[in-house]
């Protein structure tokens, strides 16, 4: 995903020190991840789920962009669950 500057919430940063995960897994899954959902009616900005596999995990990273100013806000992070998505993570289970 294209960002100017990347920040995180104030949530992302308590679940990411929760979950063990690193800023820098995230900052990578941020730069280099593939978009897996799209909320464009998500306020106060459009918002994607995106997914990478930094550190040889599968990653969540649900990141707000601001298409004005080009930065993107971390949302919140998590290792996605096996019972709710499907083995490659990119489609939920139905």
């Amino acid at each position: 995903m294209e960002c100017r500057n990347i920040s995180f919430t104030a949530h992302a940063f308590r679940r990411l020190v929760q979950r063990g995960i690193s800023p820098a897994d995230v900052v990578s899954v941020v730069r280099h991840g593939e978009i897996v959902e799209s909320y464009p009616e998500d306020v106060p900005r459009p918002s994607f789920l995106l997914l990478g596999h930094p550190s040889g995990k599968a990653l969540h990273v649900l990141v707000s962009r601001d298409d004005g100013s080009g930065r993107c806000y971390i949302v919140t992070v998590h290792q996605p669950d096996p019972k709710l998505w499907r083995a490659t993570f990119r489609k939920r289970q139905k």
